[in-house]
């Protein structure tokens, strides 16, 4: 039962998104395709090491992995795992 004793719901008037937008949690998925994109390039690196690292760009992600790469391969890798 609501506050007004109606029975009836209220009439939803609006949408709260967090800070920068976000609709659903999707660290996940961007750990798994940056894995992906490594692994199709002969790196094994586990989703599981690159998930506490994303939301970093791939120039942080990447050296933070320990990933050795010069920019075009980088940004193949990035353009890979999108």
């Amino acid at each position: 039962m609501v506050a007004d004793g109606s029975g009836h719901a209220p009439r939803r008037r609006g949408v709260l998104l967090d800070v920068d937008g976000t609709l659903l949690l999707s660290n996940d998925a961007h750990a798994e395709t940056w894995a992906a994109a490594l692994r199709e390039s002969g790196r094994d690196v586990p989703a599981a090491r690159v998930r506490p690292l994303v939301g970093m760009g791939g120039d942080k992600l990447l050296p933070a992995l320990g990933v050795d790469v010069d920019e075009d391969e980088a940004n193949r890798l990035a353009r890979r795992k999108k």
